[in-house]
């Protein structure tokens, strides 16, 4: 259940759960998963200060992270090298980096 909420996003829900399951540790990371893939920030950052693993990989792969959370992620302990090579999430790195460049030169 706990994933499935996490995949629609539905945050209040989603701390409804967390706060009722008996052990939410052994599908948390699957819930922050599942809500990477989908961009839902707020859930991932929840799922994350709940002690969610950023570096979880569902069925052996990384997956698909949507661009809206991969700086969340990254934050939490991610590494750029075990991100999924897609055209967004290469997009994303690319931005982020010209973003950090431009800040140290003004």
């Amino acid at each position: 259940m706990l994933k499935y909420a996490s995949m629609e996003g539905e945050l209040d829900l989603v701390k409804l759960l967390i706060d009722h399951i008996e052990n939410p540790y052994e599908v948390i990371d699957r819930a922050l998963f599942m809500a990477s893939f989908k961009g839902h920030y707020e859930v991932v950052k929840l799922l994350l200060s709940h002690g969610a693993d950023p570096t979880f990989k569902c069925m052996g792969g990384p997956g698909y992270i949507h661009p809206d959370v991969l700086a969340l992620l990254v934050e939490h302990g991610t590494s750029y090298d075990d991100l999924p090579r897609t055209p967004e999430v290469n997009y994303a790195i690319r931005r982020r980096l010209v973003l950090w460049r431009a800040s140290i030169y003004n």
